[in-house]
């Protein structure tokens, strides 16, 4: 019984250490990292190569690795993931501090765990930092921090090149104020070295440049207009902390003053004054007078007035020797009447009236606008018509004015007035040319050819002619076709027509074209001779022989092979006309009628008659009917094959 009951009594001890056995088990996988290296006490110099041990249960495979400078404050990633086996290889970089740490953490985020403080030896600079600028000139803090260093350091400057001692031997202090030098570096390096040369360390790369303003706005090209707020806009490095402001309107001549002595934060706002300009500048300038940085051309615009101007332009084509009025309004928009004055450019072919007068509030003025052609050459001709107010603050308005001077359709010649024996007593004379009388002629133009089919087309429509032929004259015209004519020319090129066609009567004041007087035209057919032609007396009467002073000048029977010829075929007379003498009649204004012997001047013929006078003979007629005196006339409604004109003008 006894061996039972120790028999029993071993099995159950037995069975409770078995029971206590399974409850002292660790719990199985529960995750978990432990970095062992580096550990409490380490130093580390910076530049040298570690190992980063860890252990791990539970991870996902991947751990992200951070170093610490402050103890775990602040983190700097190592390496954004890498394998979960326990170790990876390091760089030590110049991170100089007595309170690293090392945290491995899975790439999931838990676990995580930190190594125990440990040192990193070695110079770590701070300033200045990557991409920083420093300005030549300028007082600046080189920082650092150190462990492990003695208590002196070398300091020096690398601009690109070789390095330039900043300064040696200086404490240890972690701090030095530098009286930045040049020259000028884009990517410029501070390196802090331990006096013994067991450390360094760099800055990263930064810019020494010298001081510099540059203003930014108002930018070129840019346009400001007086009396609203503007932000000039600048940057800046190495000035004082105050700038003077100001701006130039005649690019940098003479400045004005913005505003003096205000903080070099930047910016400043400007409500915009002074005069309108293309030519403006803004200046911002140290209070120490250097650095200064000006500003691209800009244009300042006086505010939009409360004057406008209707049309905003004008646009002419205008015949020369024509005058032409138009008209532009002008109105008040504003709530004030104004006083306004019309300026014209010093244009001598442009007014405008009146040149002053008042718009009151809401109401309109028109302005004439003349423009006279006269003496202008052929061509483009600008000017402009300006409407300012005696307000400056409501600006003024201009109105470009654009003229096309027109050549016009007959080349006219300009005839000098004067006095010459009308009429002839010459062999081939007939009795309706005496007797010779004296006459004086004002300056007159006369076309230089007879009118052609092509000109006639071109004002009436229609080509009555029996010779058709562009260049030819016109022909089977009656006398009231050629002031028709006269007038429709007028009215196409702005002149005022010189026939009333109710009556026929003529206005010799008005400046449009008409027929020559027979005073007129015998005046400008001798040219000065008093031959029997311009170039010499007739010395072959009829049709042959050939007359050989006519043959140069003019077509007849001798030569004209019974028909006309285009106009200026033959030599002209030392006026410049040409076909005086022959190719076709031409029509006179003058009615047909007796000679007086008085003198006269500008005499115009008889106030009424039954004929019109031709003068010049025709291809048809005999060479005594081609002389310079020589008279004929036909029934103004009539015409003929032989009839043309040439018109002129006052």
């Amino acid at each position: 019984m006894r061996a039972l009951g120790i028999i029993a009594a071993v099995i159950a001890v037995g069975l409770l250490m078995f029971r206590c056995s399974k409850e002292l088990e660790a719990p199985p996988g529960a995750p978990g990292i432990e970095v062992t290296a580096p550990t409490r006490g380490d130093v580390w110099d910076s530049g040298s190569s570690h190992e980063i041990v860890w252990t791990s249960e539970g991870t996902s495979g991947h751990v992200k690795i951070d170093v610490s400078d402050d103890a775990g404050s602040t983190w700097e990633t190592l390496v954004a993931s890498t394998d979960d086996d326990g170790g990876h290889p390091w760089t030590v970089p110049d991170m100089a501090s007595g309170l690293c740490r090392i945290r491995v953490a899975d790439t999931d985020g838990t676990p995580s765990a930190l190594s125990d403080t440990f040192a990193i030896a070695g110079i770590s600079v701070v300033t200045p930092a990557a991409g920083a600028v420093w300005a030549v000139g300028a007082t600046e803090e080189i920082r650092w921090s150190s462990y492990g260093v003695s208590d002196r350091v070398n300091l020096e400057v690398n601009r690109g090149g070789n390095w330039v001692a900043v300064a040696d031997s200086v404490q240890n202090t972690g701090s030095y104020f530098w009286l930045v030098s040049g020259p000028e570096a884009g990517n410029g390096m501070i390196r802090v070295s331990d006096v013994d040369g067991s450390f360094s360390g760099m800055s990263g790369a930064f810019a020494i440049r010298e001081p510099y303003i540059t203003v930014t706005a108002p930018g070129a090209g840019d346009t400001w207009v007086v009396g609203t707020s503007r932000e000039v806009i600048w940057t800046s490095l190495g000035a004082s902390g105050s700038v003077d402001v100001a701006v130039s309107y005649d690019n940098g001549a003479g400045w004005s003053t913005i505003a003096s002595g205000v903080a070099d934060n930047g910016s400043r706002a400007w409500t915009v004054s002074g005069q309108a300009s293309s030519m403006c500048r803004v200046r911002v300038r140290d209070a120490d007078g250097t650095p200064e940085g000006l500003s691209g051309l800009f244009t300042i615009h006086l505010p939009a007035p409360d004057i406008t101007i209707a049309p905003a332009s004008l646009t002419l084509s205008i015949f020369q020797g024509a005058s032409v009025d138009t008209a532009i309004v002008v109105a008040n928009s504003g709530d004030a009447p104004l006083q306004v004055t019309s300026i014209t450019d010093n244009a001598t072919w442009l007014t405008a009236a009146p040149a002053n007068f008042t718009v009151a509030v809401g109401s309109n003025q028109n302005v004439t606008v003349t423009v006279n052609t006269a003496g202008l050459a052929y061509g483009q001709h600008n000017a402009t018509i300006t409407i300012a107010s005696n307000d400056p603050e409501e600006g003024q308005v201009a109105a470009p004015v654009s003229l096309t001077v027109q050549e016009p359709l007959l080349d006219m010649v300009s005839l000098s007035g004067g006095t010459f024996q009308m009429g002839s007593t010459s062999q081939w004379a007939d009795s309706d040319e005496q007797p010779v009388h004296t006459v004086t002629v004002s300056s007159f133009y006369m076309s230089k050819y007879e009118v052609t089919q092509a000109q006639y087309q071109e004002v009436m429509g229609t080509n009555p002619s029996y010779f058709q032929g562009a260049n030819r004259p016109v022909e089977r015209v009656t006398w009231y076709d050629a002031a028709r004519f006269c007038n429709a020319l007028s009215v196409s090129e702005g002149l005022t027509p010189c026939y009333n066609e109710s009556n026929w009567s003529c206005t010799f004041s008005a400046n449009g074209y008409r027929l020559p007087t027979e005073a007129e035209w015998e005046y400008a057919c001798r040219a000065g001779t008093t031959t029997d032609y311009y170039n010499g007396n007739e010395t072959q009467s009829g049709c042959s022989p050939i007359d050989p002073n006519l043959n140069l000048i003019g077509w007849y029977c001798g030569n004209a092979n019974n028909q006309t010829h285009d106009v200026g075929g033959k030599q002209p007379n030392s006026f410049g006309l040409y076909d005086m003498s022959g190719n076709v009649w031409e029509w006179c204004n003058d009615w047909y009628g007796s000679y007086s012997s008085g003198s006269q001047t500008d005499p115009t013929g008889p106030s009424s008659g039954s004929y019109r006078v031709l003068r010049g003979g025709r291809w048809y007629d005999y060479a005594q009917c081609c002389r310079s005196a020589n008279r004929f006339y036909n029934s103004p409604g009539g015409s003929s094959r032989y009839d043309g004109f040439r018109p002129v003008r006052d």
